[in-house]
């Protein structure tokens, strides 16, 4: 049997009334290519040369451009009878109500992931919140009765001097002292005064002091020409653990360990010898990742994680916290403080020096001890919500 002979349709009109209305919208080919899952090429054929579009694709057009198509569809206006101008309001109703459905719906998602991202962040946003409040002397109320920060500073002093008659660290370069005068903060550096004002975060209470953490801690690394003269020929199955940078994960020590060094080996390096309670953080990597070792063992520094060895005197009570010290490096102000001199590099870097360079705020330590006690209530609270 003959095929009926049906006149193709022109779709040009089609593809200009498209083009206008594209154009119209600024709209770039690739972008509705993209959007629409077709090529720009595919769509340059409809506008220009009146290339018949998939049903799909022609429905998606007039929708997404608001076309009518009776004026290509239809001969004259007088073709459209009561019937057909009735259908047209109710399609035309129900592509209202379709896009302001999908109007809605988009509303609908965007305030859903909003809800989400807050409910996912609020307890750790809140917490760095908290934890600003607290090393900014916020926290928990000041006790005249409290022995001041100054003094604890310096006990600490006269302890960094004994280690270095011992040789047991060695004596820094330039050793600075940080003091008040007049309302002020100063640096006393090689016998020179400077005011530091206005490199300090924020304002302490009276009886609080700030200095750098290398004032007041030991900090060092495993040196490269350590690690090649001494660790690599040695490295064991048991032994002395390494700390490597993937054993301080989320603020905890994760103790599986992979590599070990002879217990001589370990002695003979002893200033990246792991023997304290201190605190242990990579300086390549994820910066600010840091944790507390317990010294319940003896251990190693591997390569890219430096120790703060807090000088605490061997028979006084501690003068600075751990604890407290942490919980300043994990505030907004601590890690604003340790990156301060970040590397541009492929991983985040740091250089020990960067961390002896951190200023601190040091209360007096009964007031550390409350703030730490606070911050671990308001921790085991935040992890229920």
């Amino acid at each position: 049997m003959a095929k009926r002979p049906v006149p193709k349709y022109d779709f040009k009109a089609f593809g200009a009334a498209i083009k206008a209305a594209r154009e119209g919208r600024k709209e770039s080919r690739k972008k509705v290519g993209d959007e629409m899952f077709i090529s720009p090429r595919y769509l340059a054929n409809i506008e220009n040369k009146g290339q018949h579009p998939s049903l799909q694709i022609f429905f998606e057009l007039i929708q997404r451009y608001h076309i009518s198509v009776d004026q290509f569809l239809l001969d004259t206006p007088a073709a459209k009878d009561t019937k057909r101008r009735q259908l047209d309001a109710l399609l035309d109703g129900i592509v209202d109500k379709i896009l302001e459905a999908e109007t809605k719906l988009a509303e609908y998602t965007n305030k859903e992931t909003l809800l989400n991202t807050l409910q996912n962040t609020f307890p750790d946003t809140l917490k760095k919140s908290i934890l600003q409040w607290a090393v900014q002397g916020k926290l928990v109320p000041q006790d005249p009765a409290d022995e001041p920060a100054s003094i604890l500073l310096e006990r600490i002093r006269t302890e960094k001097q004994r280690l270095v008659r011992e040789g047991k660290i060695k004596k820094a370069k330039h050793e600075s002292v940080i003091f008040r005068r007049d309302n002020s903060h100063y640096e006393k550096l090689d016998g020179i005064e400077r005011c530091i004002d206005d490199e300090l975060p924020f304002e302490i209470p009276e009886s609080w002091e700030w200095c750098y953490v290398g004032n007041v801690a030991f900090v060092t690394k495993l040196a490269g020409f350590e690690y090649t003269k001494y660790i690599a020929p040695n490295l064991k199955t048991k032994g002395i653990p390494l700390f490597k940078g993937k054993n301080v994960q989320n603020g905890k020590l994760v103790c599986d360990f992979e590599s070990y060094i002879p217990n001589d080996i370990s002695d003979e390096l002893f200033r990246s010898q792991i023997t304290k309670k201190c605190l242990l953080t990579p300086y390549v990597g994820t910066i600010g990742n840091i944790a507390i070792f317990d010294g319940s063992f003896k251990a190693h520094l591997g390569s890219n994680v430096g120790k703060i060895e807090i000088l605490n005197p061997r028979e006084d009570p501690p003068c600075i916290l751990e604890e407290y010290l942490l919980l300043y490096l994990r505030s907004s102000a601590g890690y604003e403080q340790l990156t301060k001199h970040k590397k541009a590099t492929a991983q985040e870097s740091i250089s020990i020096d960067a961390i002896r360079n951190v200023l601190v705020p040091v209360p007096p330590v009964a007031e550390q001890q409350r703030v730490v006690s606070k911050i671990d209530g308001i921790s085991k609270v935040l992890k229920t919500l």
